[in-house]
Parts: structure tokens; sequence; C-alpha cells
């Protein structure tokens, strides 16, 4: 596949048991071109920004704004400066519940999360209704989909805020995402989505979906670990105090306060990782000259050949919806007796690469009755060989376990 090419990671691995990287969903690797962008800017563009007025800064700052420029068009944004860059998504959905958060719930006002979210959407409103006194409601999953049910039943003028994933990293689930806002909507409540496993998949238009907020991370989308981005809605974003203080962020500072910047520029404290910013723009283009057409035709296609080839497996429990068209490349399976965790480690001796536990998600491993769960995970470049090569692996964890 001409596509795996871009990826040095492969052509490096050779031998008796050549690399299968299926853990995508925890991060994904990254193509020639984002890994010359940071070796470029390194070598020969290195300087802070937003500060120098030599030329040398001047440059890295075109590209670091231009970044985001880039960003915006991609998810569609109305305006590049409601575009925070941040260390990924843990931090953008952080940042979005202390900053709105802390300062606009109230006692007995309600956040609608999903049972199949991330930690990193359910801790950070754990702890903003622990400090303001708001309550947390539960939209649970059936067949491995939300039950939207459910959560009509949950919606209320009392809901302030519905906070849920794109796309499950445990199921795979893609959630209609569009129609959940438009229920929220008709209570005036905001809509935050996590877009970390779907960014890498699917387009995400954030004015056609109707959200306010959109957190997501660039190592899940073939980019650099340690930058991703918050969109926020402009005239939400203008109502937010600032998460972070100190420099780059401030427009003035005397003995008796400070004056901050506007939008995003307020929520980017101290000195940014401006390389893995920059690295962002060759990744995005990247993702686009491939197209999303092209890269779900390929993922369609290997989903549907290993959702064959492992629920064929003697002992195999798959998760999730078996509606494809609802479903990224995501796979947790149990195989009969053994500990995922086994399955895991006995996989990696043949460099198999699979993620082995509670993947984060430990409300949805207790809604689905296991402890644990091994998940494999695809990307652009993974082909129906490592599919083949995944299941010869779990045969060969049945011989030795059963």
């Amino acid at each position: 596949m001409e596509l795996r090419a871009d990826f040095p990671i492969f052509r490096d691995s050779t031998g008796e048991h050549p690399l299968v990287y299926l853990d995508n969903a925890a991060t994904t690797q990254k193509p020639q071109t984002v890994i010359n962008r940071l070796t470029e800017f390194y070598a020969h563009e290195n300087a802070n920004t937003h500060r120098g007025l030599y030329p040398l800064s001047l440059v890295a700052t075109d590209a670091y704004e231009n970044a985001r420029v880039v960003l915006q068009k991609f998810i569609n944004a109305p305006s590049a400066d409601e575009v925070i860059f941040t260390r990924g998504t843990t931090e953008g959905i952080n940042l979005f519940a202390y900053s709105w958060g802390r300062t606009f719930l109230q006692a007995g006002d309600e956040i609608i999360v999903t049972e199949m979210e991330h930690h990193s959407n359910i801790v950070p409103w754990q702890e903003a209704v622990r400090a303001t006194g708001a309550v947390l409601k539960w939209v649970p999953v059936k067949d491995g989909e939300l039950d939207l049910d459910v959560y009509d039943s949950l919606l209320s003028n009392k809901t302030k805020l519905v906070a849920v994933g794109l796309v499950s990293n445990v199921l795979g689930t893609i959630n209609s995402v569009k129609e959940i806002t438009a229920r929220a909507k008709k209570f005036g409540a905001l809509v935050l989505a996590d877009g970390a496993q779907a960014a890498a998949h699917m387009a995400m238009d954030v004015q056609d979906l109707g959200i306010d907020s959109l957190a997501m991370s660039a190592h899940k989308m073939y980019g650099p670990t340690g930058i991703g981005a918050l969109w926020v809605r402009g005239e939400l974003l203008d109502t937010m105090p600032a998460f972070m203080t100190g420099g780059n962020m401030i427009e003035d500072v005397r003995h008796d306060g400070a004056v901050y910047q506007t939008r995003a520029h307020k929520f980017e404290a101290g000195t940014m990782p401006i390389a893995e910013v920059i690295a962002m723009t060759p990744m995005i283009e990247w993702i686009q000259n491939v197209g999303f057409e092209k890269i779900r035709a390929i993922e369609d296609e290997v989903t549907r050949y290993a959702m064959e080839k492992l629920g064929a497996i003697d002992g195999m429990i798959m998760y999730g919806t078996k509606n494809l068209s609802h479903r990224a490349p995501v796979f947790p399976f149990c195989l009969s007796d053994v500990h995922p965790h086994d399955v895991a480690d006995t996989l990696g001796s043949m460099n198999i690469c699979v993620r082995a536990g509670k993947h984060c998600a430990n409300p949805l491993h207790n809604a689905l009755g296991v402890a644990a769960t091994t998940r494999a995970s695809l990307a652009i470049y993974n082909t129906t060989d490592d599919i083949d090569r995944l299941v010869e692996g779990l045969n060969e964890v049945k011989r030795i376990y059963e």
C-alpha cells in the first residue's frame, strides 16, 4: 500500500516478525513529512514566537499562526482566534471545565456525560460538579451504542452542558453528535465534543455539528505528541476567564492587576510547544491529500475483514455495535478465559502491538461487566495482512493458554 511507505517506522521494521501496529487509538505513527517539519524547524527556524522583532522570530510566529488558520479550516471553525492550542484533548477539556464550568455552573445545574466516555471527559466534570454543587447525569450504553431514549429523558431546563465523544475509544462507536446536539439545544444546553478518536477517521465540521466546543489531540491523527487544540465558539470564549496565567497571554500588568489578551491568545500562557504546533500543518495537509472519503473506504474494508476473521475465532467475545456504518476501526474483545494482559503480552512477543486494560474507560467496562478487554485499533496504513497476523497471533495465544 503506497500510503504505508510514508511512515518510516514500517520501512525500518524487518526480520522474522515485522511490526504490526494495532494500537492507533492510543497514538498513531507519524509520516515522514511531519517528522521532517519538526527537524526543519529546530535546525533552521528555532526561535520563540510573538515576542521577537528579528527575522527568525517573525518566521516562527508566522508558521505558528498559520497552523492555527490551517486547523480552523480543517474543522470549519468560523474564526482562527477561536482555536486554542493545548497539550491535547485532556488539557482542552480540563480548560473548558475549569474556565467555563467553575464560572457559570451553579448548585442544581446538570451536566450530561455518557458511559462510553474516556476518563478525560468524565473526571473534569466530576471535579466541576464537586466544586459548584451541580449534578452529573449519565447516558447508558445499549448494544454498543448510546441509549438516546434515556438521553432524552435526562434533558431538561436544568441541563447546562452535554459532554460526548464523537467516537468511543473502546467500542469505536461513531456517536450521532449532530442529533445529540440538536436535542440539547432545545433546552439551551451547551455541547462539548471529544474529537480525539474521530480526527484521524472522519471530518469534524463544528458548524455542521452545531456544537459549542471541540477538543482534539494531534498525536492521534498522525501528528506530534504534546500538542492539540480546543475550539470554542467565539461568543462563548469571550465570556470565559483565563485557565492559566503568565507570559504571552498578557496585554499589560500593573500593580493593581493585569489586562489579558483576547480569545485564543488569552489561554496560551508561557512558551508553547512551537515546533509541534507548526508540525500540525503538514499533518493536516497529509490527511487532506489522502481525503476522508479514501480513508473511510480503506478503513471500512479492513474493518469488515477484521470483524469477520476475529469473529470466527473460537472463544472470541467481541464488543461494540454490529452496525459498521456507526463504527470506526476499533475492536475490543476477550479471548476465552485468557486475561487480556496475557493476550497483549504474547502478541507483543510477536511484534503485534495491541492494548489491554480498561483503556481509561472504567464506567464503560463496568457496564459491559468485564474487568478488562484487549483492543486492536486501526489506522490508514493497516492492511488485511495485519489482520491475518493478528489472527495467527491469537491462535498462538489459545495454543499456549488453553
